[in-house]
C-alpha cells in the first residue's frame, strides 16, 4: 500500500511540473508565434493534467489514509500485548495513566509523524525533485545561482531541531505527570473532599498546566523561526532570478515563454518548500515518539519460559521452597533462607507483621518474580523449568488486592474462562455467598460494577473474588488476605464455603485475622523475611512465642 501511494506521490510531483511546460508553449506559441492550433490544445492539455494532478492526489490520500489505520491499529495491540506480557515489576514502575497516556499520545504522535512524513515530506520533496530539474533543464546557470542560498539555512535548521526535539521530551515528561497527578485525584475523591483538599488540587493543577504553557510558548516560537527564515531566503532568490534572467531576456539570451516557465517552476516550487521547512517541529516529534515507543518495545520481560519449560497437569506430591532468597531491584531483601515444604492436600498457613514477607512468598510461587536465590520446586522440578502458562493454570488466586473489571457480575466471576456455564457460575456465586446481595440488585448479574467495582462494598467485592475462585476449580489455592475486606459476618459466611473449597486441595493462606488458620496443618510465622516458627495451632501457642505473642493481642481476632 505505501509503494503504491509512492506511486500516486510521483504521479502529482510529475503533473505538477508539466504545468512549467504549458506556460513556456502558452507565451512561445501562442503569444509570440500566434500558433492557432496550439491554443486549441492548450486547454485540453491543462484539464488533462489537472484530472491526472487530481486523481492522483485522491488515490493517494485514500490509499495513505488506510494504511495509516492499520498501522494505528496494529501498533495499539502491540503496545497493550507488550504491557500485558511485561513483567509484574515492570507493570508496578509506572501508573496505569503513564499506560494510557502513552497509548494515546505516544502513538498518535507516531500516527501523525508518519502522515506528515509519508505524505507531506515524501510527496513534497518529490514535487521540489521534479520542479529543481526542470529549472536546470531550463537553465543550469540561473538555477545554480538562484537555489545557492537555500543550503545556507541547514545548518541554523539543524541547531533548531535538536532544541525543539528536547523541550519536546520535557514536555511529554510533564504530561505524563500531570496525567498521572489527575489520574491519582479521581481514584480518590473521597480523600479529597474529606480534607476539603478541592483548592490545594486546583492550585496542583494550575501550577503543572502554567510549567506546561511556558514550554508550550517557546516550543512555538522556536518552530516558528525556520518559515519566516526560509521565506526570507526565497524571496532574495526569486528577486535575483528576475533580475538575471530578464536579462537575458532583454539582451536575446533567452525566450520570453523560457523565462516565464522557469519562474513558473520557482513559484510552484516555493510552496513545498515552505511547507517542509514548516514541518520541523513535527518531525522532531514524530523521531522523539517513535524513539519512545520502540524503547518500551525492547524493554523484554526478564521472567519468561524457558524455550523447553515443561508443561505441569496438576500438584501431585509437593510443592518445596528450597532456602529462597529474594531481593528486589533497590536492594531490599525480602526472604531469606526461606525452607519448607507443603504436600499435596495440605493446608499450610503463612502468618506475620505486615510487610514480613507473606505475599512476596505468593508472588514467588506464581512467578510473579523469581527467585534470587535458592529454588521453589513443585514435584521436584524448579518452577522456573515449567511453563509458565502451565504453573499458573495449577493455582486459584484471591489476592488482597480487590480486581474488578468495569464490566458485568456475572463476566467478572466468568473472567478468562469461558466455558463455564450459566449454571456453574451461579453455583460460584452461591458458595462464595455472593447471590444474597446480587439478586438483591436490579439488574442481578447483570449489573455493572463500575471501575474497579466502586458501585460495591469491599466485601461485596471480595465476595466475587472468591466465586471466581470456586469456579476455576484449581489443584491449588492461594488465598492471599483473602478476607481483608469482609466483616465478621460475611467472613463466616464464607468460611464454609471456602472450607469446601479448600478440601482434598493444596491450599496456602496468608492472613491476618483469618479463621481457618486455626485449622492449618502448619502455620509457619514469618518475621523478617524468614521463618521464625512453625507448626500446628496448639503448638505455637503452648510454645509461648511469637505466634502466641500475636495470638493474646488478639492480632488474629475471630
Amino acid at each position: 500500500m505505501f509503494l503504491l501511494a509512492i506511486f500516486f506521490m510521483v504521479a502529482v510531483a510529475t503533473l505538477t511540473a508539466c504545468y512549467t511546460f504549458v506556460v513556456q508553449s502558452v507565451l512561445d506559441k501562442i503569444f509570440v508565434d500566434k500558433n492557432a492550433k496550439m491554443l486549441a490544445v492548450i486547454p485540453f492539455v491543462i484539464m488533462a493534467i489537472g484530472f491526472g494532478k487530481n486523481f492522483a492526489t485522491y488515490m493517494q490520500g485514500a490509499i495513505m489514509g488506510v494504511c495509516l489505520a492499520k498501522i494505528n491499529t496494529q501498533m495499539r495491540y502491540d503496545y497493550c500485548r507488550h504491557h500485558l506480557h511485561a513483567d509484574v515489576a515492570n507493570i508496578h514502575s509506572k501508573s496505569s495513566s503513564d499506560v494510557v497516556v502513552s497509548l494515546a499520545y505516544i502513538i498518535n504522535g507516531i500516527v501523525g509523524g508518519i502522515n506528515i512524513v509519508l505524505i507531506n515530506l515524501v510527496r513534497e520533496s518529490l514535487t521540489i525533485v521534479a520542479l529543481v530539474g526542470v529549472l536546470f533543464y531550463k537553465n543550469p546557470t540561473l538555477a545554480a545561482l538562484g537555489l545557492l542560498g537555500f543550503p545556507l539555512a541547514i545548518f541554523p535548521l539543524v541547531l533548531l531541531s535538536r532544541k525543539i526535539r528536547k523541550m519536546l521530551r520535557w514536555e511529554q515528561g510533564n504530561i505524563n505527570s500531570f496525567s498521572s497527578m489527575i489520574d491519582d485525584t479521581l481514584k480518590s475523591p473521597k480523600i479529597v473532599k474529606a480534607y476539603n483538599a478541592e483548592t490545594f488540587e486546583e492550585n496542583r493543577i494550575k501550577t503543572s498546566l502554567d510549567i506546561m504553557l511556558v514550554l508550550n510558548k517557546k516550543i512555538i516560537r522556536l518552530s516558528g523561526i525556520s518559515g519566516p527564515m526560509m521565506e526570507t531566503i526565497g524571496t532574495f532568490s526569486f528577486a535575483f532570478v528576475v533580475w538575471y534572467g530578464g536579462m537575458q531576456v532583454v539582451n536575446g539570451l533567452t525566450s520570453p515563454g523560457v523565462f516565464f516557465a522557469f519562474l513558473t517552476s520557482m513559484v510552484l516550487a516555493y510552496k513545498p518548500a515552505k511547507n517542509l521547512s514548516g514541518l520541523n517541529i513535527a518531525l522532531q516529534s514524530f523521531f522523539m515518539h517513535l524513539g519512545n515507543f520502540y524503547a518500551e518495545l525492547d524493554n523484554k520481560p526478564k521472567v519468561t519460559s524457558k524455550p523447553a519449560a515443561k508443561k505441569i497437569d496438576g500438584i501431585y506430591k509437593s510443592i518445596t521452597f528450597d532456602n529462597v532468597a529474594f531481593s528486589y531491584p533497590n536492594g531490599f531483601c525480602a526472604i531469606n533462607n526461606f525452607n519448607f515444604t507443603i504436600n499435596q492436600g495440605q493446608k499450610i498457613a503463612l502468618v506475620g507483621k505486615t510487610g514480613a514477607g507473606k505475599s512476596t512468598i505468593t508472588n514467588l510461587l506464581l512467578r510473579f518474580y523469581d527467585v534470587t536465590g535458592g529454588a521453589i520446586l513443585i514435584d521436584g522440578t524448579d518452577i522456573r523449568d515449567i511453563d509458565i502458562t502451565s504453573l499458573r493454570n495449577q493455582f486459584s488466586f484471591v489476592g488482597q488486592d480487590v480486581t474488578l473489571f468495569n464490566d458485568t457480575i456475572y463476566n467478572n466471576i466468568k473472567y478468562n474462562f469461558e466455558a463455564a456455564t450459566e449454571q456453574q457460575i451461579l453455583q460460584a456465586a452461591h458458595k462464595a455467598h455472593a447471590d444474597e446481595f446480587i439478586e438483591k440488585l436490579e439488574d442481578t448479574y447483570n449489573f455493572k460494577v463500575g471501575q474497579y467495582g466502586v458501585k460495591l462494598s469491599g466485601g461485596q467485592k471480595q465476595r466475587i473474588i472468591i466465586a471466581r475462585a470456586v469456579l476455576c476449580n484449581k489443584p491449588c489455592i492461594i488465598l492471599d488476605e483473602a478476607t481483608s475486606s469482609l466483616d465478621s459476618v460475611s467472613e463466616k459466611f464464607i468460611k464454609d464455603s471456602l472450607d469446601i473449597l479448600m478440601k482434598n486441595k493444596t491450599s496456602i493462606i496468608v492472613a491476618h485475622r483469618l479463621s481457618t488458620i486455626k485449622e492449618a496443618d502448619k502455620i509457619l510465622v514469618v518475621n523478617n523475611g524468614t521463618i521464625a516458627e512453625s507448626g500446628p495451632h496448639a503448638q505455637l501457642l503452648s510454645a509461648n512465642g511469637l505466634y502466641a505473642a500475636f495470638y493474646k493481642t488478639q492480632y488474629f481476632k475471630e
